[in-house]
C-alpha cells in the first residue's frame, strides 16, 4: 500500500512539473517587437492664470536585433513640454529587456551604473530607472521613466520601418552596440520583421 501511495505522489509531481513547464512560456523578442503608445494630456504653463491642457503620445518601438537583443527607443512627454528620451539595444533577461551602461553623474561627482528595463507581463510593459540614473542625460526636468507604461493592447507592428532603420537614435545604438566609433553607414540589417 505504501509503495502505491509513493509512486501516486511522484506521478502527481510530475504531472504538476510538467503542467507548470508548459503553462510559462518564455519570452520572446518576436512577441515585443512594435510600436506601443500611451495617449494622455499634459500642461503647458504659460502663467498662473493661463494653462493650456494638450493631448500627446508616449512611444515604445522595440526592434528585434537577434534572438535575445532589440533596440529599444522610449520617448514620453510631460507638462510644459518637458521629454524623456532614451533608446539603447537592450539583452532579454527573463521578462525583461535590459540595458546597462555607466552614466556621469555632475551632481553626485561620480560614475553611476544606468539599469534600463522594459519589464512584460501579460497587460503591460513598464518601463523601469532604478535610483532615476538613466534619466539624468535623457530627460527634461520635470521627467523620469519609473511611472511610464505601456499596455500590451496598443502593440501594433511598426509601418514606418525603414524612416526608423535609418534614424539618428538606432544607427547610434547598433553602432554602440557594435562598439564602432560612428553610426554612420545605413542600417543592414534584412532578417528584422516585427
Amino acid at each position: 500500500m505504501k509503495k502505491k501511495i509513493a509512486v501516486f505522489f511522484m506521478a502527481a509531481l510530475v504531472v504538476d512539473s510538467i503542467a507548470a513547464s508548459g503553462s510559462a512560456q518564455l519570452l520572446r523578442i518576436e512577441d515585443l517587437a512594435g510600436a506601443y503608445n500611451f495617449h494622455h494630456k499634459i500642461g503647458i504653463y504659460y502663467s498662473p492664470d493661463k494653462t493650456e491642457i494638450v493631448q500627446v503620445d508616449d512611444v515604445l518601438e522595440i526592434v528585434k536585433i537577434s534572438d535575445r537583443d532589440a533596440y529599444m527607443r522610449v520617448h514620453l512627454r510631460f507638462d510644459n513640454g518637458h521629454i524623456c528620451n532614451f533608446s539603447a539595444i537592450g539583452t532579454l533577461e527573463g521578462d525583461s529587456l535590459v540595458y546597462r551602461t555607466q552614466v556621469y553623474d555632475a551632481l553626485r561627482q561620480q560614475e553611476r551604473t544606468c539599469t534600463f528595463s522594459l519589464v512584460h507581463d501579460a497587460k503591460k510593459i513598464q518601463v523601469t530607472d532604478p535610483g532615476q540614473v538613466c534619466r539624468i542625460n535623457t530627460c527634461g526636468a520635470r521627467g523620469l521613466y519609473d511611472r511610464a507604461q505601456f499596455q500590451t493592447k496598443t502593440h501594433r507592428r511598426i509601418r514606418y520601418m525603414p524612416a526608423l532603420l535609418n534614424s539618428r537614435e538606432y544607427q547610434e545604438a547598433i553602432a554602440k552596440f557594435r562598439g564602432t566609433a560612428t553610426a554612420s553607414e545605413p542600417a543592414k540589417e534584412k532578417s528584422i520583421s516585427p
